[in-house]
């Protein structure tokens, strides 16, 4: 098979247990490989993530639904580095491995408070006598806002 060909080609192997870098195309910091129209069962050429065609390859299936990097190597296309998985099991890996790099709070450039402008909305509505409408023209946010940080789903303490 011409895939498996050049897909070997654009792998960098090293030792069993070490990663082995894709070193050609990518998109999204992943390795991609074109497929050709009637290959892999493709009606079309199309590009692949090419640690899912190495899952391909090595089990005779396509990961169903993702293919997951044991390495945490976007890059890698070593077989025994990449298992098949869940969408959930795979965000659960970003976060785990410190890879959830969107800045949350007041440390978002999107964010119209601080952390301790949160913390003091917590603090005057849980002492009680203001409403969260009131607190968020004080702010100059919305209720619904203030609402979200007094319940711990914006601006986690």
């Amino acid at each position: 098979m011409k895939e498996a060909e050049r897909l070997d080609a654009g792998i960098e192997r090293r030792g069993p247990d070490d990663c082995w870098p894709w070193t050609r195309a990518t998109r999204k910091g992943y390795g991609t490989i074109k497929v050709s129209a009637g290959q892999l069962g493709f009606t079309r050429t199309t590009d692949v993530f090419t640690h899912r065609l190495v899952f391909r390859l090595t089990h005779g299936r396509w990961p169903e639904p993702v293919a997951r990097h044991t390495c945490d190597n976007p890059l890698c296309c070593n077989p025994a580095h990449i298992i098949e998985g869940t969408w959930k099991q795979n965000m659960e890996d970003k976060y785990e491995r410190g890879r959830d790099n969107h800045p949350k709070g007041g440390d978002s450039a999107r964010s119209a408070l601080t952390d301790a402008q949160a913390g003091q909305i917590r603090e005057v509505y849980a002492r009680g006598g203001v409403s969260q409408r009131e607190l968020a023209r004080q702010f100059g946010v919305s209720q619904p806002s203030v609402s979200r940080i007094v319940s711990g789903r914006r601006y986690v303490a």
